[in-house]
């Protein structure tokens, strides 16, 4: 198995945007160096410390650069290490260096660079590095000759050299450092750490802008050195806001990274890369909850009752792979050559060449026939080998075969017969080919050796494709897949719904034509057609059913303007929404606010459109558009009348359930303990009741805001809550029971009375606060989707198109594959602390006012952050705090780190412990807001409850916002990773200052982070 690894990281791993290349042997193969590697190849090995670059005088510049594709962007920080061997003195300034560069466009014209260098001195120095600018070059030159003039030093004379720019250097020490560029804002700042300092050093700082990385190169020169270079790179790190071009991301508990897509479960493992997903059973196994009510149709599984395997999807190309031909080209030349040899012998070497070229335009001209025969199937390849065991039977044979398919041969009879033979051998191998031909040789060359298949042999397939990984299911923590949302959609038929009607139609030929009075004063020149002037077309209801068309992928952007085009047996049909000077017929958007899933009604065209494509164009109102083709494979009829006694449309609804889970669908009713839900993409669930906790309705204007329907989430009370519009279009808070629905009301128990309400004047409901299901103590698995839906349950299949979970209460579901954007996993072999409720939590505040923790973001709510670092998972506290965890899942392992946040403004100073069953494993009484954070990894091997204490310190509370980031507990220990985490320390206000010696960890310099 070759498994492709681009990322170890420890504690600094989950969802942050990270990218990290450890250059060592064991972590990089061959043909991924080869790719990403420069300069003198052969210079750069791989070992076990790294990447070993050695480099003579003179040799060009060598390294490492990271793949075209990557670009990363917003505030990051790049960590590079390295090891020095052998670093020579230069005859000149520059001439040899060691270093990290990154630019925003070219990685050879970087925009900075920090390099450890020698000087001529034989001193060892750090030198930052900013990309010359012409015009800040010019005008700063031209400002030193002013001041040269105004201090009487005179002007430099014409020809001479130039002023030497002042070139800021750092003293440098140790054979192992690492480099750091780090970018907050606009401001790139250099840090560097090494022997010299326990800490990073800052060295300077440039201002680069907002603009995204294209590229991170590390570097090794060596252009006038008295000796050879010997250095190591041994690893980068990139952690930034944004990161592109990564492609599908699998991630493990321990930090790994693989690069693929996901194939297959097999055993209990996840398949990533090799070949593509297996095709679904030929009998799709439908669960009864699914099929049916009557007459609801449900569109995505019409479509997948038959379906296509995924090896028809995307077909393996068994063609492709052909080794005969490349070795019968080398044959097939070696023969020619004797061929020619004979001809030499028989005639003279200037008519040899022309009585060639003579015979294979014949070939061309008359045995045209030949370049069919060349494309056989190899049936004739035992006859073309049994005419090379004997002459006689050869000749023979080259006999019947020209009877049967080349029979005209004028140059054989130009031949006497003792030659014969031996020239139908060399015609049968290359003569009989046109020059060109030689590209495509014939099979029967390849048998010369008596390697011919047998006339049964199937072609050869292609080589296998191989997995990159393995990786056992409680062992993955996430998937991360990089799609560009598109604009999709599909038909779903003719509902019992009519919301609008045809266009006007054009006058016919010949009919009487109104006529238009013209202004002379307003017409327009002579030349210049005036547009005529089509007022809107409202829609209006006409007794049709619609045709119901569905949109996914929108942008969350108001739409201005939709169009669709179709092409009938009837002729063409253009739709619009806006009809305003036009002839295009009305069409019905109905979208809740800003969704990105809507849904279209049209008006039936004369023709049928199964079968047939619809061309959809959406343009935004900020002015951005989309555009996609849907094939429709539903009948259409132009006559279909509405049945007015078939129930109501049902209304778009986002449901939020326990765990922060969301779903999105049409509402089709409540019951006493369950919500019945038709999901975008043709599932229907009932969903139990114990596990809403909010319905927000999907109407065309919202009056009460997302925001505030989040805020009343977070306050659920003992009542359900219903937020009604009323007659003022004003939302009514009413608390009560929610009985269910009849039809198109909602039944609420208000005041010891049932009461109806039409759904059309709900905005929302609050369902009343219940216990939380017991969460399964299993493994399974979380899938964000596009539109904002996130459902979790048990990973059953994996297809091509689609991949089935079973929810958590226990309802089959069909995932879209191509709308899944991520997969987190719960139950494995790592668990979050914030995916666990505390069994006891304990706050005391300094002075009344309680900061109560929270889980994922800060106590504030927004991202957790400390020293620049963005961590998607971590529990946010205040002083003074307490909280207990039982460990139930058979832990060992303990891992997080402990610092303060951001907003701190490193003023903070607390007590901080551990403990596993009241056993202190941990304490430092004074962290510090003004020093790097703790990496922590304790063990808890046998413990039952943990516990994370974070006490007032020597300045009360004051800044005391601490933040236990990445907090997860292991069940088996971990790999080892290295040194502690390293986080920079306060910015000291003169570059190459030491950092305060306040410290709360220690790492060693070039240490893998």
């Amino acid at each position: 198995m070759h498994r492709v690894v681009l990322l170890w990281v420890s504690l600094l791993t989950g969802d942050v945007h990270d990218y990290s290349r450890p250059l060592d042997a064991k972590k990089l193969d061959q043909t991924t160096l080869d790719a990403e590697s420069y300069g003198e190849k052969k210079q750069i090995k791989r070992e076990d410390d790294g990447l070993h670059v050695t480099l003579a005088p003179g040799e060009a510049e060598t390294g490492w650069k990271t793949p075209q594709a990557l670009k990363f962007g917003g505030d990051f920080t790049i960590t590079a290490n390295f090891v020095i061997r052998k670093l020579p003195k230069p005859a000149q300034e520059d001439g040899v260096a060691v270093g990290l560069a990154i630019a925003t466009q070219n990685v050879d014209q970087p925009d900075a660079t920090l390099v450890r260098l020698i000087e001529t001195t034989g001193t060892s120095v750090y030198r930052s590095i900013q990309k010359a600018n012409s015009a800040q070059g010019q005008q700063a030159m031209q400002m030193q000759m002013q001041m040269m003039a105004m201090q009487g030093m005179g002007m430099p004379q014409p020809g001479g050299k130039p002023v030497k720019p002042p070139r800021p250097t750092f003293p440098a020490k140790g054979e192992t450092f690492q480099l750091e560029l780090r970018r907050e804002g606009s401001t790139v700042r250099y840090h560097v750490l090494d022997s010299e300092s326990g800490s990073p050093r800052y060295l300077g700082q440039l201002e680069l802008g907002a603009t995204d990385i294209a590229g991170v190169k590390l570097f090794a020169v060596n252009r006038n050195g008295a000796e050879g270079l010997d250095v190591i790179l041994r690893d980068v790190t990139i952690r930034a806001e944004r990161v592109n071009g990564l492609g599908t991301t699998v991630r493990t508990v321990f930090g790994e990274i693989i690069h693929g897509e996901p194939t297959a479960l097999e055993d209990g493992k996840l398949v990533v890369g090799g070949p593509p997903p297996k095709a679904p059973p030929t009998t799709p196994t439908t669960p009864d909850s699914k099929a049916a009510k009557p007459g609801a149709a449900s569109p995505a599984k019409e479509n997948s009752a038959t379906p296509k395997p995924a090896d028809a999807a995307s077909p393996a190309p068994t063609e492709t792979a052909k080794p005969e031909p490349a070795k019968t080209e080398k044959e097939t030349g070696a023969k020619e050559t004797a061929v020619t040899k004979t001809k030499e012998d028989a005639d003279s070497k200037d008519k040899g060449s022309e009585k060639a070229k003579d015979a294979n335009t014949k070939e061309d001209s008359k045995d045209k026939p030949k370049d069919a025969d060349l494309k056989e199937d190899p049936n004739a390849k035992p006859k073309d080998a049994d005419t090379k065991k004997d002459s006689t039977e050869k000749s023979k044979d080259a006999d019947t075969k020209k009877d049967g398919k080349d029979k005209p041969k004028d140059a054989d009879t130009k031949k006497d017969g003792a030659e014969k033979s031996k020239d139908a051998e060399s015609k049968e191998d290359g003569k009989e080919k046109p020059k060109d031909a030689r590209e495509k040789p014939k099979d029967a060359s390849a048998k010369a050796d008596g390697k011919e298949k047998p006339k049964d042999a199937k072609p050869t397939p292609p080589p296998k494709v191989e997995p990159k990984a393995r990786v056992p299911l409680d062992e993955v923590e996430g998937i991360a897949f990089e799609k560009a949302l598109t604009l999709s959609g599909r038909v779903l038929g003719q509902p019992n719904l009519d919301f609008t009607m045809p266009g006007v139609e054009k006058a016919k030929d010949g009919a009487a034509k109104p006529v238009a009075k013209t202004d002379d004063v307003l017409a327009p020149p002579p030349g210049t057609v005036a547009a005529a002037k089509i007022p809107k077309l409202e829609p209006k209801p006409n007794g049709i059913c619609d045709l119901h068309l569905t949109l996914a992928n929108l942008r969350t952007a108001a739409i201005k303007q939709v169009t669709i085009n179709a092409q009938t047996d009837k002729g063409p049909t253009a739709w619009r929404l806006d009809t305003s000077d036009s002839n295009d017929w009305p069409l019905v958007v109905r979208r809740a606010g800003t969704e990105t899933w809507a849904d279209l009604f049209l008006e039936p065209p004369a023709g049928d459109l199964n079968g047939k494509d619809l061309t959809v164009n959406i343009t935004y109102s900020d002015g951005q558009s989309a555009n996609a083709t849907i094939k429709s494979d539903k009948r259409s009829d132009p006559k279909l009348a509405v049945d007015p006694k078939a129930p109501a449309p049902s209304l778009d609804a986002r449901v939020y359930l326990t765990g922060d889970e969301q779903l999105f669908g049409k509402f089709e009713g409540l019951g006493e303990d369950s919500l019945r839900l038709l999901t975008p993409w043709g599932d229907r669930l009932t969903v139990p009741l114990a596990r809403v906790t909010g319905i927000y309705m999907g109407l065309p204007e919202h009056k009460e805001s997302s925001e505030s329907f989040a805020k009343r989430l977070r306050t659920r009370g003992t009542e359900d809550l219903l937020l009604a519009r009323s007659k003022d279009d004003e939302v009514v808070a009413i608390p009560g029971i929610a009985e269910g629905t009849a039809e198109d009301k909602l039944l609420f128990h208000f005041q010891d009375k049932t009461r109806s309400l039409s759904l059309k004047q709900v905005e929302g409901l609050i369902l009343a606060a219940r216990p939380e299901p017991d969460r399964s103590d299993g493994l399974h698995s979380t899938f964000s989707m596009a539109g904002g839906i996130v459902i979790s349950g048990l990973w059953k299949t994996l297809e091509a198109k689609t991949w089935k979970i079973e929810t958590a209460w226990g309802e089959s579901l069909d995932l879209p594959a191509a709308e899944v954007r991520s997969v987190r996993f719960r139950g494995g072999q790592m668990t979050y602390l914030s995916d666990l409720e505390p069994s006891r939590v304990e706050e005391t505040p300094f002075f009344g006012r309680r900061s109560p923790w929270r889980k994922d973001v800060n106590l504030a709510g927004t991202p957790l952050k400390m020293d620049g670092i963005t961590y998607e998972h971590g529990l946010a506290v205040h002083s003074r705090s307490a909280l207990t965890y039982d460990l139930t899942g058979g832990y060992t392992t303990f891992e997080a780190i402990v610092g303060f946040d951001e907003s701190a403004k490193k003023l903070g100073r607390v007590d901080c412990r551990v403990f596993a069953d009241d056993k202190e494993i941990y304490a430092n009484p004074d962290l510090r807001a003004d020093a790097p954070p703790v990496k922590l990894s304790l063990s808890v091997a046998n413990a039952k409850q943990l516990k994370l204490v974070v006490d007032f310190g020597p300045d009360q509370d004051t800044g005391d916002r601490v933040i236990w980031a990445n907090a997860r507990l292991f069940r088996k220990p971990p790999p080892s990773s290295g040194t502690p985490a390293k986080a920079a320390s306060p910015q000291p206000t003169k570059p190459g200052s030491p950092e305060p010696k306040t410290t709360n960890t220690t790492a060693k310099p070039g240490s893998t982070q």
